[in-house]
C-alpha cells in the first residue's frame, strides 16, 4: 500500500471521497454497519496494543476518513429522507422563484425557494409545475401547491440523483398558485447566469441556430439552443461530454488565458494571480458544473503552489478536490456527472504517472528512446483513451446501459475538433465589437459547426453503432474489473501490472458475452403488454429493434413504464413510436422521448378530422425539430417492423368519450397478436374479424366503459387472452367462458423464434 504508507493525507482525502460516492448508493442499516466497522478499525489503532508501532498511522487516517464520510452522508440523507416523507401532502407555501427549467405554451418548470411553510422549513429548494408561464426570478408566488418526491420520475431517468447534488428536495405542483410580487432578486449566480445568457444571445446574433448552439454549450455551457439531434448524434457515438464544459475543456481555456498572459510578458507571481482570477471567472460563468468545480480546484491549486514557489502534486490536488465538494455538499457524491469526471480524470493521471515508468523500463531493455519517436503522441492519444473508456465503462453501465463502438475513434476524432471550435468561439466573442471582423468570423464558425454536425450524423447513423450492457451478469464482470482498476496506486510496482493487464482483459472478455448474448438473441421477437389502471400499450422487440406503442393519452407515468420495460428486454434507443390516435400530450410525449431517449421513426394514423390534423401538424413539426422520419399509415394499412406485419385498424369515436376504440394487430409465423385499447363494443367490423381470427387477445381498459354486450365466435379457442374488467363485466357468457379458460394477468410477454 505504498499511497498510503508514503501519502497518508491524500490517502485519507481519497477514502473520505470514495466512501462519500458508496454511502450515497447503499441503505442505512448497511451504512450504519459500515460506520461501526470503520469506528471500531479507528479505534484499534488509536490505541494499538503495541504502542511502539508508528506505521498504522495512515491506517488511522483512513479508517477515521471513511468513518467521517458515513456520518456525513447518512446525516444528509436522513434530512433528505424526513422531507421525501413529506411527498403526497399538500401545503400552504409562499415561495419565491430562483431560476426556470422550462416554459411551454401551457406549463412551465421552475425552481423555487420556501419562504415560508406550515410544514417545509424555509430556504428548502423545490421543483414547482405550474400552468403559469414566463414568470421572472424573484417572483413571489402564494397559495396550495401538492407535494411529490423527487424520484417520482418516468422511465430510467433517475430525478434523485439528478436534482439531489443541486439540493432540490422536492417536486411540487400548482393547485391553487397566484403571483401576488416581484422581488429583486441578487446572487452571484444569477449574474454570471445573465452574462452567460448575453454571450449566447452575441454567438446566436450573426451564426446559424446549430452553430450558435454547439458553440454556446462548450464553451459557456448554455446548451438551452443545442439541437436535439446533434446531442443524439453525440450520445450515439459515446461523446456527450464533449457537449459539456468539463475539465478537457476548462484546460484548454486555462492554457489558452495562460499563453496570452505569456505573451504580456508579465510577472510570475502576477500571472499566477490573473490565472487564479480567470479561473474562478470561467468558474462562475460555466454554472459550477461537477467537472468544472473539480477542474477548477485542481488549476487553483497548481496556479498556488506556483505562487508559493513550491511543486504542484498532482494526485494530492486531485484527491483534496473531491474531498472538498462532498464535504460542501454531500448529494455530490451521488452527481453521475461527478463521478464520470473523477473516473476519466484519475485515468488520465494514472497514465501520465506510469507512461513515464513505461518509458524508461522499454529503454532499459531495448534501449529505444520511444519519447523521441515522431508521431507518438498519436498512439499515446489511443492509449489514454481507451484506458479512460475502460475506467468509465462500470458508471455508464450503471447510469445510461448502453456503450458506443465508435467512442473511442470518436473521442480521438471529435476531440481535437471541439478544442478548435472553442478557440474559433472565443476568438468570435473577442473580435465582436470589431463588426467588419465579426461577419466572416461568423461564417467559419457556422461552416465549421455544420462541419461538426454533418461527420457526427454520418458515424451515428449504422443501426448497430450502440449496444446495450445492462445485463444482470454484468456487474460480475464490472465490479472486479473496478476494484482492480482502483487498487493500482495502492499496490507495488509488480502488483500494478498484473492488475492493469487483467482489468482489461476482464473487460475484454465482458465485451465478448455481450455481444455473444446479443447474436443469440437476435433470432427472437419478444412482445411485452404493459397496462396502468386505465393506461395500456405494448413494446415489440424484432431484431434488436424497440418498436413502442403508446395506446393511452400520454400519461406521463405511463410511457415510463414503457421505456422502463424497454430496458429490461436489453435495447438502448427507440427504433420507432407507434400511435394510436391523436390527443394534445402526444406533442409532449414525443418530444420527452425524443430528448431522454434516442427515437428515429415516428408511425402516426391517418388524421380523420380538423382536431387531429391540428394535432398531426404538430407532431410532425416536432419531430422534424428532433430528425425523427415520420410514416402516416392509411387507415387499416399495415407495415413492416423488422418481419412483424402490424397492422393499424380504424378508429371509432363514441359518444361520451374522446378516446377512440383502437386495435392493433401483430402477425408473425402465421400467429396473429390483436389487442384493442379501449373497452370493446363491436362499433368496427374489421376489428371483430381481427379478433375472432387471433391467436393471443389483448382487451385493454381505457374508460368510459361502454354499457353493451359483446361476444365472439372462435374457429378455434385462443392461445391467451388478457381481459381488463371492465371489458370482462360486458362479455356475453359465452365469451366469458372461453376467457376464464386461457385468461392471463397484465403484464403479458411472449417471446417467439422467427421462422418457427
Amino acid at each position: 500500500m505504498h499511497l498510503i504508507r508514503e501519502n497518508p493525507i491524500t490517502a485519507m482525502l481519497f477514502a473520505f471521497f470514495l466512501s462519500s460516492c458508496a454511502f450515497s448508493y447503499i441503505p442505512l442499516p448497511l451504512k450504519l454497519l459500515c460506520i461501526g466497522a470503520a469506528l471500531l478499525c479507528f479505534v484499534l489503532l488509536l490505541f494499538p496494543a503495541d504502542k511502539r508501532k508508528t506505521s498504522h498511522y495512515p491506517w488511522l487516517l483512513v479508517c477515521g476518513a471513511c468513518a467521517a464520510a458515513g456520518i456525513w452522508s447518512s446525516t444528509a440523507y436522513l434530512y433528505a429522507e424526513h422531507l421525501d416523507s413529506f411527498s403526497g401532502c399538500e401545503t400552504e407555501v409562499t415561495l419565491q422563484i430562483t431560476e426556470s427549467e422550462y416554459q411551454l405554451s401551457y406549463a412551465a418548470g421552475y425552481i423555487a425557494r420556501v419562504e415560508e411553510s406550515d410544514i417545509l422549513p424555509e430556504s428548502v429548494k423545490i421543483r414547482l409545475y405550474t400552468p403559469m408561464t414566463a414568470l421572472e426570478e424573484g417572483s413571489v408566488l402564494k397559495g396550495t401547491v401538492s407535494l411529490l418526491s423527487i424520484s417520482e420520475n418516468s422511465g430510467s431517468f433517475d430525478g434523485r440523483s439528478y436534482y439531489l447534488p443541486d439540493k432540490v428536495m422536492l417536486q411540487a405542483e400548482d393547485i391553487s398558485l397566484s403571483h401576488v410580487d416581484t422581488l429583486p432578486s441578487f446572487s452571484v449566480s444569477s449574474l454570471f447566469r445573465q452574462i452567460r445568457q448575453r454571450l449566447t444571445a452575441m454567438i446566436l446574433a450573426h451564426t446559424s441556430p446549430e452553430a450558435g448552439g454547439l458553440a454556446s454549450a462548450v464553451l459557456l455551457g448554455d446548451r438551452d439552443h443545442l439541437e436535439d439531434a446533434m446531442e443524439r448524434d453525440f450520445r450515439r457515438l459515446g461523446i456527450t461530454h464533449l457537449l459539456v464544459v468539463s475539465g478537457t475543456h476548462f484546460s484548454v481555456l486555462v492554457s489558452m488565458a495562460d499563453t496570452g498572459l505569456k505573451r504580456f510578458r508579465i510577472p510570475p507571481k502576477l500571472r499566477c494571480c490573473i490565472s487564479m482570477g480567470i479561473i474562478l471567472l470561467i468558474m462562475l460563468l460555466t454554472g459550477l458544473t461537477p467537472s468544472v468545480v473539480r477542474a477548477g480546484i485542481m488549476h487553483l491549486m497548481a496556479q498556488l503552489s506556483l505562487l508559493l514557489v513550491r511543486k504542484s502534486n498532482l494526485i494530492h490536488s486531485f484527491a483534496f478536490s473531491g474531498a472538498l465538494m462532498v464535504l460542501i455538499n454531500p448529494y455530490a457524491a451521488m452527481d453521475c456527472g461527478l463521478q464520470l469526471s473523477f473516473a476519466a480524470a484519475s485515468c488520465c493521471i494514472l497514465f501520465q504517472i506510469y507512461k513515464g515508468s513505461l518509458y524508461r523500463f522499454i529503454r532499459i531493455k531495448t534501449g529505444i528512446r520511444l519519447a523521441d519517436l515522431p508521431l507518438i503522441a498519436i498512439p499515446e492519444a489511443i492509449a489514454c483513451t481507451c484506458m479512460v473508456s475502460l475506467s468509465t465503462l462500470p458508471l455508464i453501465w450503471l447510469y445510461f446501459g448502453e456503450v458506443s463502438l465508435f467512442s473511442i475513434p470518436a473521442n480521438l476524432i471529435f476531440t481535437p475538433l471541439i478544442s478548435l471550435l472553442m478557440l474559433f468561439t472565443a476568438a468570435y466573442l473577442i473580435l465582436y465589437p470589431l463588426y467588419l471582423l465579426i461577419l466572416p468570423m461568423a461564417a467559419v464558425l457556422s461552416g465549421f459547426c455544420a462541419l461538426l454536425g454533418n461527420l457526427a450524423e454520418f458515424l451515428a447513423r449504422p443501426d448497430w453503432v450502440m449496444i446495450p450492457v445492462n445485463y444482470r451478469f454484468s456487474v460480475f464482470f464490472l465490479l472486479p474489473m473496478t476494484v482492480m482498476f482502483l487498487l493500482i496506486p495502492f499496490v507495488r510496482r509488480r502488483m500494478k501490472v498484473r492488475l492493469a493487464v487483467s482489468s482489461l482483459l476482464t473487460g475484454v472478455l465482458f465485451f465478448s458475452v455481450v455481444g455473444i448474448i446479443g447474436a443469440a438473441d437476435r433470432p427472437y421477437v419478444s412482445f411485452s403488454y404493459l397496462s396502468d389502471r386505465k393506461n395500456d400499450g405494448f413494446v415489440l422487440k424484432s431484431d434488436g429493434r424497440i418498436l413502442l406503442c403508446e395506446s393511452s393519452d400520454a400519461s406521463f407515468g405511463f410511457s415510463g413504464l414503457l421505456t422502463d420495460e424497454m430496458s429490461e428486454l436489453h435495447a438502448c434507443e427507440i427504433d420507432t413510436l407507434l400511435l394510436t390516435h391523436y390527443h394534445n400530450k402526444h406533442v409532449q410525449l414525443v418530444n420527452r422521448l425524443s430528448e431522454r431517449e434516442i427515437l428515429r421513426n415516428l408511425v402516426l394514423p391517418e388524421p380523420t378530422d380538423e382536431r387531429e390534423t391540428d394535432i398531426y401538424r404538430s407532431l410532425c413539426e416536432n419531430a422534424a425539430l428532433h430528425r425523427v422520419r415520420v410514416t402516416t399509415l392509411e387507415t387499416g394499412a399495415a407495415f413492416d417492423f423488422c418481419g412483424v406485419a402490424v397492422t393499424l385498424f380504424e378508429r371509432a369515436y363514441l359518444s361520451r368519450s374522446s378516446h377512440p376504440v383502437t386495435a392493433v394487430s401483430l402477425e408473425l409465423n402465421g400467429d396473429r397478436l390483436t389487442m384493442v385499447s379501449s373497452s370493446f363494443n363491436q362499433s368496427v367490423p374489421e376489428i371483430t374479424s381481427a379478433l375472432e381470427s387471433s391467436e393471443y387477445l389483448i382487451f385493454g381498459g381505457h374508460s368510459p366503459v361502454y354499457k353493451k354486450t359483446f361476444g365472439l365466435s372462435f374457429s378455434e379457442k385462443p392461445k391467451a387472452m388478457v381481459v381488463h374488467s371492465d371489458a370482462y363485466s360486458f362479455m356475453d357468457e359465452e365469451l366469458k367462458l372461453i376467457a376464464d379458460s386461457v385468461r392471463v394477468p397484465a403484464p403479458f410477454r411472449l417471446r417467439v423464434r422467427r421462422n418457427g
